[in-house]
């Protein structure tokens, strides 16, 4: 490279004390360097090869790695780092080809990407979309003269009904007449009713468990991306109705002091609570999946959501229902126990999606549904991401349940003026201090929203020491507005003397004119 220096007298000369900027020997691709020379500059532009490609690497895995058989291959997400001989490196998220996918085969299997004759891998997980059902019972089947066990006795009661296996404990000591099993028609239908009595605890009162022929699988032997699906409708007489699945929603030590018995609470426990109402059919939905995530829905026969939540089993694998807590009863029907996949979470976006900067996330309309193979469920144990307040624009939030989500739009809208309420007190005396209550500061938005903000402003322009009519000055976030105050002094007081100047004793002084 040559520089050429001309001067004013129309002479010129080569110099080599210049500088330059601008060049990245790491940086691939087409740069412009910059010659400076005193206060002058000058450019051209260089192009930086990559090189030799020595290898790749897979810089992030797809977002989906598990899929049922018979599902297409998703590649969103997937990046790919390109490493060259030089030292250099970039990353690229198209170009590349994968290889290896076949999703009629069960297991893990690797899958090949390959660039420019170099190749990388990583796996994916095929899981049957077949769902198996372990049980599927409406109790139509069944009639009250089937049932034997009708109150307790001294020693323990156990009735084989279907794929049921009916249990009533025993007190050894003391009867109770109430605990009962019975098959009840209401309208044609029938339902399983199980009474509790008022000694009644895990061990002495009513339970549940599967007969031999139904294996169920531990949490953990769930297939990835299934769910275990207990789903009943139920029927709560009455305020001390409730039902308990052994290992997933009971809070049941074996090994502690309070063996034998349950805590009774309603975030672990599907017991009457305030969302359930007493005398109407509801349908209790749990999914549990291999990492013990347990999502309950209970709603009503309409479909609406009463009550869900997201907890962690209590225990590895289920082991029977239980009925317990005082004198009470609860019909059961339509109980089915099934695997399940979710196809997809399904959102009714919220009422409120234009915000004013700062402003909370308001989630008030949203309704997310769960969309089964068989039915649709209402939710409120999601989690919510993606929305900022403090970022001007068009925001996408993420509402997630599990492995599956959906998304909405919102727009944060920046602050295009301000407003000032006076305050209460606008006039002073010499020394005294600024005053701002009553003072209301309001962001005017770019859609014309009015936002109060109640702090993070400043208030400038006050001196108590100098008098007359003062503007005082109001920021927020940039932007300005103003109210006036008067600064005043006193120089003496003129007294009108009060028409009544004599008092008798602990009488109080009267000082209007």
């Amino acid at each position: 490279m040559v520089v050429k220096a001309y001067y004013s007298d129309k002479t010129s000369k080569t110099i080599t004390d210049y500088t330059v900027s601008g060049y990245d020997p790491t940086k691939v691709g087409k740069q412009t360097v910059t010659v400076h020379y005193l206060d002058m500059t000058d450019t051209f532009d260089v192009t930086v090869s990559a090189g030799e490609l020595s290898s790749i690497e897979i810089a992030s895995k797809p977002n989906k790695t598990t899929y049922f058989t018979g599902e297409p291959l998703d590649k969103s997400g997937l990046s790919v780092k390109l490493n060259y001989a030089n030292g250099s490196s970039k990353t690229i998220t198209d170009g590349f080809d994968v290889s290896g996918f076949d999703n009629q085969t069960v297991g893990t299997t690797p899958l090949t990407v390959s660039y420019e004759g170099k190749t990388a891998t990583f796996t994916v997980t095929i899981v049957s979309s077949e769902l198996t059902t372990y049980v599927n019972d409406d109790f139509e089947s069944y009639d009250d003269s089937q049932i034997t066990i009708k109150s307790q006795t001294l020693t323990e009661q156990n009735q084989d009904l279907g794929p049921f296996k009916l249990k009533l404990g025993t007190n050894k000591q003391k009867l109770d007449s109430y605990p009962h099993f019975a098959i009840l028609t209401d309208n044609g239908n029938k339902s399983l009713e199980i009474a509790t009595g008022g000694s009644a605890n895990p061990e002495r009162g009513p339970s549940i468990t599967l007969g031999d022929s139904v294996a169920l699988p531990e949490f953990a032997n769930i297939p990835a991306n299934k769910y275990l699906v207990f789903d009943f409708d139920a029927l709560y007489q009455n305020d001390t109705s409730n039902v308990q699945l052994y290992g997933m929603t009971d809070s049941y030590l074996s090994n502690s002091s309070a063996a034998g018995k349950l805590t009774y609470d309603q975030y672990l426990s599907v017991n009457k609570n305030a969302n359930i109402p007493v005398g109407k059919w509801v349908n209790i939905h749990l999914a549990v999946n291999n990492k013990k995530d347990l999502f309950l829905t209970i709603s009503d026969k309409s479909g609406n959501d009463l009550d869900s939540r997201k907890v962690t089993t209590s225990g590895d694998k289920f082991g029977k229902f239980v009925f317990y807590g005082g004198k009470g009863n609860i019909q059961l029907d339509n109980l089915k126990i099934y695997e399940d996949k979710i196809s997809s979470l399904t959102l009714t976006p919220p009422t409120k999606t234009s915000y004013a900067l700062g402003e909370e996330l308001n989630l008030e309309g949203m309704v997310a549904k769960l969309n089964y193979s068989d039915k649709s469920v209402g939710t409120t144990a999601y989690t919510v991401s993606g929305y900022d307040k403090t970022t001007v624009g068009k925001q996408t939030v993420t509402v997630s349940y599990g492995d599956y989500s959906a998304n909405f739009d919102v727009t944060v809208n920046g602050i295009s003026s301000i407003e000032v309420t006076p305050p209460t007190k606008t006039t002073y005396l010499e020394g005294q201090d600024l005053n701002t209550d009553g003072m209301v500061v309001t962001a005017v938005t770019s859609d014309n929203q009015r936002i109060t903000v109640p702090d993070g402003y400043s208030v400038r322009g006050f001196n108590k020491t100098k008098l007359g009519k003062q503007t005082i000055t109001v920021t927020y976030q940039g932007l300005s507005t103003e109210f006036e105050v008067n600064v005043i002094s006193v120089k003496g007081i003129e007294l009108t003397k009060s028409t009544k100047l004599e008092y008798k004793y602990a009488k109080t002084l009267i000082h209007l004119a």
